[in-house]
């Protein structure tokens, strides 16, 4: 086995360069391949917790706007049943001032 740094000959049970100093690893591969599979599932992590953060500050507020909506959308048809009998009531009224003067 050799020393990935400086190349000095080793025996296969050192578990340091004598040479360098440098850590040897004999799983040194896999230890690699591992690295980017925790990069990946960190930024997933981060993104989901994002959106959740996001969801828990502003998903209420569309709510709120549609319950708002459907609060005027009722005041307004409140409005024009009011309107409607007033407009009822003028009618009646004139029409028993028509069958008092006749």
């Amino acid at each position: 086995m050799f020393c990935p740094k400086c190349g000095t000959q080793l025996s296969d049970n050192e578990s340091f360069c004598y040479n360098c100093g440098v850590p040897l690893s004999v799983n040194g591969a896999a230890k690699k391949k591992i690295w980017p599979l925790i990069l990946i599932g960190s930024v997933v992590a981060l993104l989901l917790a994002g959106v959740l953060v996001w969801f828990i500050a502003f998903g209420d507020r569309k709510d709120d706007s549609g319950r708002e909506a459907a609060r005027e959308s009722d005041d307004y048809g409140k409005d024009r049943d009011k309107e409607a009998k007033k407009k009822e009531e003028k009618e009646e009224a004139a029409c028993c001032i028509c069958r008092m003067g006749s």
